[in-house]
């Protein structure tokens, strides 16, 4: 009988990537552009925008907002955001950039970075609030209305738990990366079999990029029934 022996796997993730949930509003005089790394998408205000990203990582949705009035538009404050603190927004771009109070005409924009960097699985949510006045001609004079530009961030992550089954004593395992499945003594020129088996057990989806043995492993070893890649 050989002595029991030690059994790696290397495994890469693959995260997804954020989405737009479509709002509704009417009439409003801004024309919303939301793009991420896989996407870019008009929505409407009010619309909620859904982040997905590992733990200690980020994501960021570049938001374009293009004036589409026939007045004028007063900016005097940045936008505020409510809500997690995984969330973050930061002017990226157009009237915002220069000195407040801002005045943008038929066809000039303000644009914004929202990042999402998760601490947690947990699903979080923040609102983006930018208020505005909006000076249009009524009758013989101008008329002001008050409004805001709004939109809702949603944030997932995923979280993966590992564990494993020995064909000889059916019993569940939990894993913790870098550990290792210590398989049973094993007769010369017969196998052992442990089943692998990987949980998501946080809030957004995840993939499973690859899974393969350490460069330099013993031939004794061999991956069995892989799935087809990525798998989530």
């Amino acid at each position: 009988m050989r002595p029991p022996v030690l059994f790696r796997t290397t495994l890469a993730f693959l995260i997804g990537t954020a989405g737009v949930m479509q709002g509704q509003q009417t009439n409003f005089p801004f024309q919303i552009l939301v793009t991420t790394p896989t996407s870019s998408n008009l929505v409407a205000n009010g619309a909620s925008i859904q982040f997905l990203s590992e733990i200690g990582q980020s994501q960021t949705a570049h938001i374009i907002a293009t004036y589409q009035g026939i007045g004028t538009v007063q900016i005097s404050q940045p936008p505020v955001l409510f809500g997690s603190p995984s969330f973050t927004i930061s002017v990226a771009g157009g009237k915002l950039t220069g000195q407040l109070p801002a005045t943008l005409n038929p066809g000039d924009n303000i644009a914004f970075d929202a990042v999402f960097k998760p601490s947690s699985t947990l699903q979080v949510s923040a609102q983006m609030v930018q208020p505005f006045m909006e000076i249009v001609p009524s009758g013989t004079g101008l008329q002001n209305l008050q409004n805001s530009l709004t939109l809702n961030l949603i944030g997932t992550a995923p979280s993966f738990a590992f564990s494993y089954v020995l064909q000889s004593d059916l019993n569940a395992i939990p894993l913790a990366p870098g550990d290792t499945i210590k398989f049973p003594a094993t007769l010369i020129n017969t196998s052992a079999q442990a089943n692998f088996d990987i949980t998501n057990t946080g809030t957004g989806t995840g993939f499973i990029k690859s899974v393969s043995l350490l460069a330099g492993s013993s031939s004794a070893f061999a991956l069995k029934g892989l799935p087809l890649f990525p798998s989530g």
